[in-house]
């Protein structure tokens, strides 16, 4: 096909849509340039092979946004900036250098090597510095003129040269004086890093498209250079930020209605099409199908213990989860049907009663194989107010005992609704400006956190478990599982920390275990009923069938009389019995 042909071509609904999940910097193009990047990606597609390595498979989330994130960089430069370019390998593990490094990627003239997972997060985060897609491509424009990567991409016949050469120079002493005197800069440290400055294009175009407005205003030169280079502007971009991400950002432009970088809430400038909009009331009404319920009676306890309605409106919460929040997985090929109802189940207990918008920050949940490793420690996991990762085993241990104070997927989930007003964790997770609600937590923390110190430290037991003591923001992510796990002892032991937290949740676990109990005295009585109801009659028909023949052996009946008379009328009421004892079939 024609490269113009091509050029006119038009993402798909469900390539948009994997866009608008995992790239901010798709969200934030003007629609012109949109369009021109969705062109540019069907020429992509064409003109470059992927090849897996390590993964299982090239998939079209792959395809979609290795595309996009590179062809924005050449939107107005055109496609002849990549005429080298040849294969894109996707690896599975961090790539082996020669000189015995390693690396999430590599970029070459021809080849372009980038290892997924940490890709992935580059993409979707946008505002980090770290983007290892638009890295490794800068790689290949700054080599495009002569083969090597010196961060000049434009040829020494070029009435740019001398002035790129001029400012890197100059920016580039600037940027070494800023790391070595401890005042840093908006490029990040990794690009002073070769003395070959191979690195100070490729990061400096990192912070063009995710830092714009910080670069613009403190490096104005590095700024107007590649706004020059680019024939790009990303400042006069969407830049409208939510609370949620402002603090990665510096500030919340006023009057924001959409997050440029997340999306959240209204999602109007850069939704994808009609189709996908979705009502969250209509998601609300939705309900599990009965093998999706079958997982969680396997697998919660918690669930288990649910009254009814409760769990029809868990049900509901969890389809808002998985429109919501986009799942990924690091050590498995797959996240699988059983994961995504697990961790939905659980996280949306805590907020049956508190509503969706309690994860409004919430974007990103990733499984992994592995124990999460965290400043040299192995966890069953950790979270941000906006991303949470969760071993599976641990996740799976936790929600299957349901009674042992250690539930990761409460425990994480637990730190999300305590950062989600202001980014911290301190175990109060009512609004800043809720004096009344912080004070009433406050004063209970002060009173029952030095009791959780003390009881351990006499090495006696508490209803909450002792992690909790390594710091103030485990107070309450800790009780949170106690709350739900051992509430009965909880309550007992420590009332006002269950008033608290039933209040918070607006839920009371004590009266499911007492409707638990009762449940289970019913369902006993029951099994007691059916088993007389059964074998009552049947016992009956026995003994007179016994008593018969001894009044036959004893010669007050003659066995003939037993034979004519008695043993039909016996065989009719056994088959009475067996037509009425015996389950009822489905008609349908």
């Amino acid at each position: 096909m024609k490269r113009d042909e091509l050029l006119k071509k038009r993402l798909t609904v469900e390539q948009q849509w994997i866009l608008f999940n995992h790239s901010a910097l798709s969200r934030r193009l003007p629609e012109d340039h949109y369009r021109e990047m969705e062109g540019l990606m069907h020429v992509f597609w064409h003109e470059v092979k992927f090849e897996s390595h390590g993964v299982d498979e090239i998939t079209e989330e792959v395809r979609v946004l290795v595309a996009a994130e590179a062809c924005i960089l050449i939107i107005l430069l055109g496609y002849e900036k990549y005429r080298y370019l040849k294969k894109v390998e996707i690896h599975g593990k961090d790539i082996d250098l020669k000189d015995g490094r390693k690396a999430a990627g590599t970029g070459g003239r021809s080849v372009v090597q980038l290892v997924w997972s940490p890709s992935l997060k580059g993409s979707q985060y946008g505002t980090d510095n770290s983007n290892i897609i638009l890295h490794e491509f800068a790689h290949v424009i700054d080599q495009a003129p002569y083969g090597r990567a010196d961060s000049i991409p434009v040829g020494v016949n070029s009435v740019d040269y001398e002035e790129w050469k001029e400012v890197l120079d100059q920016e580039y002493t600037k940027l070494q004086e800023a790391y070595q005197s401890g005042v840093g800069h908006t490029l990040s440290e990794y690009s002073i890093s070769c003395d070959s400055k191979a690195e100070f294009f490729t990061c400096a175009t990192e912070a063009f498209f995710e830092r714009s407005v910080q670069l613009h205003v403190s490096n104005s030169e590095i700024y107007r250079l590649l706004s020059n280079f680019y024939g790009l502007d990303p400042v006069s971009w969407n830049h409208d930020f939510c609370p949620g991400c402002f603090d990665v950002v510096g500030e919340i432009v006023a009057g924001w209605t959409s997050c440029s970088n997340c999306g959240w809430p209204g999602r109007d400038k850069d939704q994808p099409p009609q189709s996908y909009k979705v009502d969250r009331n209509d998601l609300l009404k939705k309900r599990l199908t009965t093998d999706q319920r079958k997982i969680l009676t396997d697998h919660s306890a918690l669930y288990n213990r649910l009254p009814e309605d409760l769990k029809t409106k868990l049900e509901g919460l969890m389809h808002v989860f998985w429109h919501e929040v986009t799942f990924d997985r690091e050590g498995f090929t797959e996240v699988t049907e059983e994961m995504r109802i697990c961790v939905a189940s659980e996280a949306c207990v805590l907020i049956l009663n508190r509503g969706y918008d309690s994860y409004c920050h919430l974007m990103r949940v990733t499984i992994t194989k592995n124990p999460v490793k965290l400043d040299g420690e192995e966890w069953g996991g950790w979270a941000l107010r906006n991303e949470v990762a969760l071993h599976w085993d641990a996740c799976l241990q936790g929600m299957h005992w349901g009674a042992d104070k250690y539930n990761p997927i409460l425990h994480e989930f637990a730190h999300v609704l305590d950062k989600a007003d202001d980014g911290v964790a301190q175990s109060i997770p009512v609004a800043v400006d809720s004096l009344v609600d912080r004070n009433k937590w406050e004063e209970v923390i002060a009173r029952e956190y030095p009791k959780i110190k003390a009881a351990y430290k006499e090495r006696r037991t508490h209803a909450i478990r002792e992690y909790a003591i390594t710091d103030n923001a485990e107070f309450f992510s800790c009780a949170t599982e106690s709350f739900f796990e051992r509430s009965e002892e909880l309550h007992q032991h420590n009332p006002e920390i269950y008033e608290l937290l039933r209040d918070y949740f607006g839920l009371d676990p004590v009266q499911w275990m007492e409707a638990e109990r009762e449940r289970k005295r019913q369902r006993d009585l029951q099994h007691q009923l059916t088993v007389v109801k059964t074998f009552g009659p049947l016992l009956f028909i026995l003994l007179g069938a016994v008593v018969i023949l001894f009044l036959g052996e004893s010669g007050s009946i003659s066995m003939d009389g037993i034979f004519c008379c008695f043993a039909p009328v016996l065989c009719i009421l056994f088959c009475a019995w067996w037509a009425l004892s015996a389950p009822v079939g489905d008609s349908s």
